[in-house]
């Protein structure tokens, strides 16, 4: 499913809703209308964002969603330092930007669209990520996550 980034997340919200104060990032398809842009990570942002992808990934679903950007549909794992498989495409990450005024929202696949086809998402996204660590000490993305989503129906 395809959301510019930095809009709202809406994400399975139905018609018109939206969790205020959050940011999509990473929401990419397949489609030529899917504008992205690409670059060349850090290997300190990569590596960050693989540990966040591990440690962090919140609203698991059931199924998952396949890169679309692959030439061959399949699923995609993660696998730190040799160890167990993670599939990529079921979770969610949620990253409180440096000064916790939004909160950017990413499919946990977003690891494999940065290291696998050079997407490069928005800055503010790349320096949150840095700083998550810290952030995740006093900010629980599970508990936080689960207080928006239910914001939206208030």
């Amino acid at each position: 499913m395809y959301i510019a980034d930095l809009a709202p997340y809406s994400y399975g919200l139905g018609e018109g809703r939206f969790v205020a104060g959050t940011a999509c990032v990473g929401w990419l398809n397949g489609s030529s209308a899917s504008p992205r842009s690409q670059g060349s990570p850090s290997s300190q942002f990569l590596a960050a964002l693989a540990q966040l992808t591990w440690r962090w990934s919140v609203n698991q679903a059931r199924g998952n969603h396949v890169c679309t950007l692959c030439s061959e549909l399949h699923d995609t794992f993660l696998i730190l330092d040799g160890g167990p498989k993670m599939l990529l495409g079921a979770a969610e990450l949620w990253v409180p930007s440096l000064d916790y005024s939004v909160i950017f929202v990413a499919p946990n696949l977003v690891y494999h669209y940065v290291s696998e086809h050079r997407y490069a998402p928005p800055n503010a996204f790349v320096d949150a990520v840095l700083g998550a660590e810290v952030a995740y000490k006093q900010w629980d993305p599970r508990a936080e996550s689960e207080k928006l989503l239910n914001s939206a129906f208030v």
